[in-house]
């Protein structure tokens, strides 16, 4: 009995001949490439296409980044044309990769992917690594301001010179002229000297010697040699005049304004250097503008200069020696200021004593103030002691208040303000003035009761909290120098113009 599950045997069909091929069933494989079977679909057009366009724009990028026509159609095209030229090249490139790797997956599956994939990689990496590690300066040299900061750095004259040159429009006369004072801050004599040169107008040393792509780390510096704080900006005036070049010194000062003269006029006295005082005064800078020329260094603090005036700038700077050259080699232009003053203002010896008792009060000591004292007494025409108003003085004088606030922001009230300067600089809180007062013979006070309150403080101890925040700040003052030298400015304009090999 035949198996009633068994296949039956297809049917035939009549019309059919027998040499027909019966179509492909649906189960059956399909056409195999290179004995594989395929995983998609790639399109020949869009490979032809691929390809096409790979060649085309690899030739449009050629034509128009080597053309060295004179036709002007074609010169007008190139212009318009190159800045996209790139772009349909690198386009063509991504997509001729891609295409690359849709046939490799095509052909081989998953592997295939991974291996195209991997080998558009290498390529990658053997066309761009060589060109981007071997070649820095040549991909990223600095152009415009950056290339003239970076040669500004180096020796090569030609070369900044060049980078000058190729500037144009990026280079503002502010940065030219902040330029200028950096170099002389460097010391670099030949490329100041070039500046000066080229630039069509005038450059001023006055302007501030730093920029964001050439800090000076100055910190607090202090002049050499009266310890007092530099307060106005490092520029190439100061650099000149303090610097340890006498060439930059000399091209500097050759080339400066007037109104830059008078400026280092009063650099040079808070300085206390009094051969940059002669040599300015030789070059004709004014000693009444110097004088009337407030500490930030451009803005006029009084409307008429008069000697008084010049003692107060130099009893705030503790210029000693230049006080003394004044008293004798420079004694004519000291006597060319106006000697004048007026009923009720202050004369020398009371200026002094209510300065150095200020400071005294503050920071516990007198520093470089002694000197001043000695240089003023040694002119019979600074030693007036009497007192400003003798019926105030009378009415208004008792010892200095101290507020001691737990803060370096100490408080002191100051009294007898219209006496004689002893009792000025008692009634300010300077027992060590008083001192030194009283030690060259001033006069105490008329005043019996005061005079013996003056002469009790001097024996009397420091209070510990008073004592305490004048240290405190001292040092805030001074900075944290690890030695007197480290903050000085003559050392910090040595350490500039060292060069950057030393440094």
């Amino acid at each position: 009995m035949p198996d009633s599950h068994a296949a039956a045997p297809p049917e035939s069909n009549p019309s059919s001949s027998p040499g027909d091929t019966p179509p492909p069933t649906a189960d059956k494989a399909g056409p195999r490439i290179f004995g594989r079977k395929p995983h998609g679909h790639i399109s020949p057009t869009y490979i032809r296409l691929s390809l096409w366009a790979l060649v085309l724009a690899g030739a449009f990028k050629i034509l128009v980044e080597g053309s060295n026509s004179d036709f002007f159609v074609f010169r007008l095209l190139v212009f318009l044309l190159e800045p996209v030229v790139g772009y349909p090249w690198i386009a063509a490139c991504i997509n001729f990769a891609l295409m690359s790797v849709a046939v490799s997956w095509n052909l081989f599956g998953g592997k295939g992917f991974v291996a195209g994939l991997a080998a558009w990689l290498l390529v990658a990496g053997a066309i761009w690594g060589p060109y981007r590690f071997s070649m820095p300066r040549k991909l990223h040299a600095p152009v415009g301001e950056d290339a003239v900061w970076a040669a500004a750095r180096g020796t090569d004259l030609p070369a900044f010179q060049r980078a000058v040159d190729g500037c144009g429009l990026d280079c503002s006369p502010a940065m030219i002229q902040t330029l200028y004072n950096v170099l002389a801050m460097r010391g670099n004599i030949a490329f100041v000297r070039d500046l000066q040169a080229r630039s069509p107008t005038h450059l001023s040393s006055l302007a501030e010697a730093s920029h964001h792509r050439a800090r000076l780390e100055a910190g607090r510096l202090l002049y050499c040699a009266t310890g007092a704080r530099v307060g106005h900006h490092l520029d190439g005036m100061t650099a000149a005049l303090f610097g340890p070049l006498p060439a930059l010194r000399q091209l500097m000062l050759d080339y400066a304004a007037p109104h830059e003269l008078h400026n280092g006029l009063h650099y040079a006295i808070r300085a206390d250097a009094p051969e940059r005082v002669a040599e300015l005064l030789q070059r004709g800078a004014s000693l009444e503008r110097a004088v009337l020329m407030s500490y930030d260094n451009h803005r006029l603090q009084a409307a008429r200069a008069s000697r008084l005036a010049l003692v107060v700038l130099l009893i705030e700077a503790r210029a000693a020696r230049v006080l003394k050259w004044f008293l004798t080699d420079g004694r004519a232009h000291l006597d060319a200021l106006d000697a004048t003053r007026n009923k009720g203002e202050a004369d020398a010896l009371h200026l002094w004593a209510r300065a150095a008792s200020q400071h005294e009060a503050r920071f516990g000591t007198l520093d470089s103030h002694l000197p001043v004292l000695d240089g003023l007494l040694a002119e019979p025409a600074f030693r007036d002691t009497a007192p400003l108003d003798p019926q105030a003085c009378r009415d208004n004088c008792q010892p200095a208040g101290f507020k001691t606030p737990k803060s370096i922001y100490m408080q002191v009230e100051e009294r007898c303000l219209q006496c004689g300067p002893v009792e000025l600089a008692w009634g300010a809180g300077g027992v060590g003035s008083v001192k030194a007062l009283i030690d060259r013979g001033l006069p105490i006070s008329s005043d019996h009761k005061r005079r013996k309150l003056i002469l009790a403080a001097l024996q009397a101890p420091t209070d510990p909290e008073v004592g305490k925040a004048q240290q405190m700040r001292l040092r805030s003052y001074q900075g944290e120098a690890a030695t007197p030298d480290a903050n000085c400015l003559d050392a910090f304009l040595a350490e500039q113009a060292a060069g950057p090999q030393q440094r």
